[in-house]
């Protein structure tokens, strides 16, 4: 009864977009969905800006190289990201995809 209670994952999808758990790796893909997860972390000498998003359908991972924050991105916001995409550790993973904040 004392733990946390976790926020629900509303469905952020808008049209024209993929959802997370029907995204294909190694096309150009565009997802939609809300940051769950934020950290900066070194990569080979180089701040790494990672993010976890989710919709309702799964979990996607994005990182920007040469970055420790990002304006305007933060835990709970809701993101788009496009990008060609690859599964990392059973995970869609974007690198340096192109992105856009919605209301």
């Amino acid at each position: 009864m004392f733990g946390r209670k976790k926020q629900p994952v509303v469905d952020t999808r808008i049209p024209g977009t993929t959802p997370i758990a029907e995204a294909q790796a190694r096309t150009t893909v565009t997802i939609t969905g809300q940051v769950v997860r934020m950290q900066s972390r070194p990569a080979s000498d180089l701040p790494t800006m990672v993010i976890s998003i989710k919709d309702s359908t799964g979990t996607a991972i994005a990182t920007w190289s040469g970055r420790r924050s990002m304006g305007g991105i933060a835990l709970g916001r809701r993101i788009v990201i496009t990008g060609v995409a690859t599964h990392t550790t059973g995970l869609l993973t974007f690198v340096n995809p192109e992105y856009q904040l919605l209301a």
